[in-house]
């Protein structure tokens, strides 16, 4: 972000806060290991070829594929599905390096507790390619869904000179232990969540609804975040209201109960300390250094997370 500042160009915040998440799972989840996607270049780094394989694969695989289930047996031999698989295979491949490169070092013992560890650790694997699966999912999990909320909470900064004002005074003063830092992250999280479409549940018995119906035993049901969070009971439910979450505020106990965007239950997202940990860091870092304005304009695009796409920010020093 000072590269941005001192060159005066805008910022283009969804890339280089998915860049930055990638970098942080792989320095403190995989036992340091160096992805360079957010200061690497586009032919050295692992980080961002990682990412471009990922898009290819996912674009086959969980979106043509799934609406023409046909398409993998009659055209294998087509350029798309060829370069898909041969991007599969990278993406395999780069999960087998990292977990050479944890055993080749002596992180073993000094990282003891974190998720490669664990991952080499367990003997439940039958072999390393399960864990070279995990590997990848953990990655495309994690990286792209913090990123897109840190990028949206940003977008949403920039739009409110007065939030984003009182956030740096105060993670000046009380640094990531701040409590309007963790109001302005649900506020984020609960009007842009990365995970749209929400969570799909099959009721283990009948449900009886408020209005007298019952939803049978055996029923799929989906709780779509974007909606359920915006609901009309919510008090101007689009606007970025950070303080809606504060001690005293009429419908926080409501809101705590009634927006969950990592889910609940024992199905909720695995990696939501690990979010959290990233939002709250990556932004008591930003505010009281950078000043943020708005650039252009994020414009909300779905494709299994929710993107602000083309959005950018003008970026500049506090100090200055």
């Amino acid at each position: 972000m000072t590269g941005h500042a001192k060159r005066r160009e805008p910022m283009p915040v969804s890339e280089t806060m998915v860049r930055l998440t990638v970098d942080i799972i792989g320095s403190t989840g995989f036992g340091g290991y160096r992805m360079n996607a957010l200061l690497g270049s586009e032919e050295e780094s692992e980080g961002r070829q990682f990412m471009r394989d990922l898009q290819v694969a996912l674009l086959e695989f969980t979106s043509r594929q799934a609406l023409n289930p046909l398409r993998r047996f009659t055209h294998f031999w087509h350029p798309e599905v060829v370069e898909a698989k041969a991007a599969a295979h990278r993406l395999m491949l780069f999960a087998q390096r990292i977990l050479d490169a944890f055993r080749g070092s002596d992180a073993g013992a000094r990282d003891a507790d974190s998720l490669i560890a664990h991952l080499c650790n367990n003997q439940m694997y039958r072999s390393d390619r399960e864990r070279c699966a995990d590997v990848v999912m953990y990655l495309t999990a994690g990286h792209d869904t913090t990123g897109f909320s840190l990028a949206w909470i940003l977008c949403e900064l920039a739009r409110h000179p007065e939030i984003q004002d009182k956030l740096a005074r105060e993670v000046a003063q009380q640094g990531s232990s701040s409590a309007f830092l963790q109001l302005v992250i649900k506020e984020g999280l609960r009007l842009h969540p990365v995970g749209a479409l929400g969570s799909l549940r099959t009721c283990a018995a009948d449900v009886a609804t408020p209005d007298g119906d019952v939803i049978p035993s055996g029923s799929c049901c989906i709780t779509p975040f974007y909606v359920i969070f915006r609901e009309g009971w919510i008090e101007n439910p689009t606007a970025f209201a950070p303080e809606r979450w504060g001690a005293g505020a009429p419908q926080r106990r409501e809101l705590e109960r009634l927006v969950f965007p990592f889910s609940l239950g024992r199905r909720d997202c695995i990696g939501q300390r690990m979010a959290m940990a990233q939002l709250t860091k990556v932004l008591a870092h930003i505010s009281p250094r950078y000043r943020l304005s708005m650039a252009h304009e994020p414009e909300a695009d779905y494709f299994l997370t929710l993107k602000p796409a083309n959005a950018a920010l003008h970026v500049s020093l506090r100090e200055e």
